[in-house]
């Protein structure tokens, strides 16, 4: 009972088209952001960032790029009670003040990615310029390090892009 309650607390705090979404993953119905569009009637970036949204929040998450309930426990309690579900009375929250913290925190959350970035970029250039100045006798420590910075980048990157592809800085093509 404890753990329902907090469920349907958490639940009652989610916006209509959060629950929609929710509620579509667990269905089956909708695996990726393509079939779970067309149910739910919002443009596709507004969509995306919602997923986002509810992904960060750990009610979603995703498996070989498709979308899961987040924990078993939460698609336990969405499986059990599906009609009473739909029936809950809507959150507090405006549609309008949530899409506004979701853009905020996707907004940060972006700027913090960058700075990370250009901070693992400063590194590498320090770490080539050892190996400029080494040549032959560049520090192995030095090669590994390098490696490692250029696998931070390419994850950061990758982070970056999926936040929100708006976000993301321009690609320039580097083998990392």
């Amino acid at each position: 009972p404890t753990l329902r309650g907090f469920f349907n607390h958490d639940f009652n705090a989610l916006t209509p088209s959060e629950r929609a979404v929710l509620l579509a993953v667990q269905s089956g119905e909708a695996t990726d952001e393509a079939t779970l569009a067309p149910g739910i009637a919002e443009p596709a970036a507004e969509l995306h960032r919602r997923i986002y949204g509810l992904e960060t929040l750990g009610y979603l998450r995703r498996n070989h790029n498709r979308l899961a309930i987040g924990s078993r426990f939460l698609a336990n309690y969405l499986t059990l009670r599906p009609e009473s579900l739909s029936r809950m009375p809507g959150s507090r929250a405006s549609e309008d003040a949530v899409r506004l913290t979701l853009s905020r925190q996707q907004e940060e959350e972006g700027d913090f990615l960058r700075v990370r970035l250009n901070n693992r970029r400063a590194r590498l250039l320090q770490l080539e310029a050892i190996r400029a100045r080494k040549l032959l006798k560049t520090p192995n420590a030095t090669l590994v390090e390098m490696t490692q910075v250029e696998g931070e980048i390419r994850r950061l990157r990758r982070l970056l892009d999926n936040l929100n592809p708006a976000c993301a800085p321009p690609r320039v093509e580097t083998p990392y």
